[in-house]
């Protein structure tokens, strides 16, 4: 594991639970296969995206900074999409699984 620095240690306490979270899962096969670094990073972004993208949101939707309920809410919403997708699809409709990636 590359050194902290503190940049990152504010994250680490974040990033620790989450990898312990996703060897679980990939344990318990709750998860697909990929590759833990990758899974972490990608719902790190899901997760912060809103809040670093702030700027956007107020120049192009008039929205400010989320409110704690309101990070509350997209935190759901987040874990909502990472394990059921965002498309609204009929009972009995699924995409077929992609290509695992190889570390």
């Amino acid at each position: 594991m590359p050194p902290r620095s503190p940049n990152t240690d504010w994250i680490s306490p974040f990033h620790d639970e989450l990898d312990a979270l996703i060897a679980e899962c990939h344990a318990a096969q709750l998860l697909k296969p990929y590759p833990a670094e990758r899974a972490s990073v990608t719902m790190t972004a899901m997760l912060t995206a809103v809040q670093s993208a702030t700027h956007l949101l107020k120049r192009f939707y008039g929205v400010g900074p989320m409110t704690p309920a309101q990070a509350e809410q997209h935190a759901e919403q987040v874990i909502d999409v990472l394990m059921n997708g965002m498309a609204a699809r009929r009972p009995g409709r699924r995409r077929a699984a992609g290509p695992v990636l190889a570390k």
